[in-house]
């Protein structure tokens, strides 16, 4: 319903967070998207500090971030090892973290990053809530950016249109 309502994409991806967050009881959560238009945010977050959101925004700028937003990844943070990352959720005393890739077809657009102070991974049903959410998510995403596309184009066949009549 929101994603019909809402042309803005920014207010897509805020408001699918707020939702998240709260009906998975998680503590934090981030939309990462790939590099897209100029326009486009990159990243919708709520409750992580500056560190950690330094540390997963960095990971979206090549190739390397498209391998790693197309993973699903969930689980305990303590028995990642000594990563930046993990070292960084583990200071603001975040305990569990997954991410979800966002997809249109074969093509990763980004992820979704949600993390808990306790250990709780989401419930099947939370799960399949989550896939879901991934998947009208990149459905939302690739029509804000064609609707971008068209709005541009059309600003431009309107200039040629007047160039036209001026020639």
């Amino acid at each position: 319903s929101m994603v019909n309502r809402a042309l803005d994409l920014n207010t897509i991806l805020a408001s699918a967070l707020d939702a998240t967050m709260s009906s998975m009881g998680m503590d934090a959560g981030m939309f990462r998207l790939l590099p897209a238009p100029e326009t486009a945010p990159n990243a919708v977050c709520r409750g992580f500090g500056k560190e950690p959101v330094a540390l997963l925004e960095s990971e979206t700028d090549g190739s390397a971030a498209a391998q790693q937003m197309a993973s699903t990844l969930a689980g305990d943070i303590s028995k990642w090892g000594d990563s930046p990352l993990a070292g960084s959720l583990k200071r603001e005393g975040l305990q569990f973290f997954a991410n979800y890739p966002i997809r249109s077809g074969n093509r990763v657009l980004g992820s979704l990053a949600l993390a808990g102070k306790s250990l709780k991974p989401p419930t099947e049903s939370q799960e399949d809530y989550i896939l879901a959410l991934c998947e009208i998510l990149g459905v939302a995403i690739v029509s804000a950016q064609l609707r971008e596309q068209s709005n541009k184009l059309s600003e431009d066949l309107i200039a040629l249109q007047e160039l036209n009549k001026i020639i």
